[in-house]
Parts: structure tokens; sequence; C-alpha cells
């Protein structure tokens, strides 16, 4: 059977017709990783493209229904927000990934979910455009992510209740994940899967 998991490589060499999608832990350096090893306009942020949605739909929520996160019944509308935000979300990546697979060699998602199930739902559905798709897991210690401060969350997010990631939320995806290697069970669904432990140390090449 041929090996499909590759840890800590000096290089990974992607060929054209390749997604590219980052798993990790939250806190583990996804987007730091992305943003050094990609071209800007080669990465599609599934954070980036939520936090669109939410800023929209708060500000017209406050400002054409008079409606701010201290009203009565703010908790019931921003559970509606959220989920809103999550639909368009996930309507806007799928036209995204399907767009940039046309136009260029290729594509980079940051991130897909960290819990198999959810992973490998979203692959299957993004596959179907690309020749290959990679899995890049960002895997850094955990006394080294546990070390990193914690992003400071949006206005929108706060609004809509949403959080990131606490510290046993982070120790509770490190296992999981960490299971997903052991098994190998990350391979499913993709063409080859690299761990990085040292996301400093490695080179991206091209065929």
């Amino acid at each position: 059977m041929e090996n499909k998991l590759f840890w800590n490589p000096d290089e990974i060499r992607i060929p054209p017709h390749t997604l590219v999608a980052l798993c990790g832990t939250a806190n583990s350096g996804k987007t730091t990783f992305a943003e050094k090893a990609f071209n800007k306009e080669q990465i599609i942020s599934s954070d980036s493209v939520l936090e669109k949605y939410a800023n929209m739909l708060v500000k017209i929520t406050e400002k054409d229904l008079q409606l701010t996160p201290e009203s009565e019944n703010w908790e019931e509308i921003s559970t509606h927000l959220g989920r809103v935000a999550f639909l368009k979300t996930q309507d806007t990546l799928f036209s995204m990934i399907f767009q940039s697979s046309k136009e260029r060699p290729i594509t980079v998602f940051d991130s897909v979910h960290y819990s198999f199930q959810e992973r490998l739902n979203t692959l299957i559905k993004y596959s179907e455009f690309f020749e290959n798709v990679y899995l890049i897991v960002i895997n850094p210690p955990l006394e080294e992510i546990k070390k990193r401060k914690i992003k400071t969350i949006s206005p929108s997010f706060k609004a809509m209740g949403l959080h990131y990631s606490t510290e046993q939320e982070i120790l509770n995806q490190y296992y999981i994940l960490k299971n997903q290697l052991t098994s190998k069970q990350v391979t499913v669904g993709v063409s080859k899967v690299f761990v990085l432990e040292d996301p400093n140390n490695f080179k991206i090449g091209f065929f």
C-alpha cells in the first residue's frame, strides 16, 4: 500500500491542479504558515469570509432594525445571525474554491476542521474540482501552542455569541487530531498528508 503520510518533510512539492487544505488545532499557526508559504492570492480563508458576513449582518441589524447586543431579545437574534453567516460562508467558500480551481495551479484552503467527519465532508465536496488534495497538518508541540496568545475576538463575532477556542478546547482538539494521526485516519479522502511539527523548517516546491 502506498504511503500517504509524511512527517516533517524537508520539502513539500505540489503539482498543478491541487487543493492544499490546512488543518490543525486552534492557535497552532495555520494562518501564519499559509502567509509564509504561499502567495496571498492563492489562499482562501474561511475565518475571513465568516468575519465579513458577521460584520455585515450585525451592522444591518443594528442600523435597520435598531437592535444591539444590549437589546432584550439579542441572544435569539444573534443565534439566527450566526446560522445565516455560517450558511452564507459555506456558499461563498464553495464558489471561491471552484473559481480558484479554474484560474490557479493550486488553491490553499485555510482551513479544514480538526474533526474527521467534518473535514472529510468538506474535502469530498471540494475534491471534484481538483486532481489532487494535499492535507498539511500544522502540529507543533502542545506546550508551544499553550504559550501562544489566544486571538482577540472581533466585535461582530462577540455580538453573535461566537468565541475562539479556550485552552481546554484546544487541548481536546490536540488529542483528537493526535489519535487520527496515530491511526492514519487523516489519510482518508486525500492524496497525501504532510505533518509539520516545526512549520518554520520546510520548503514548498512546485512541479
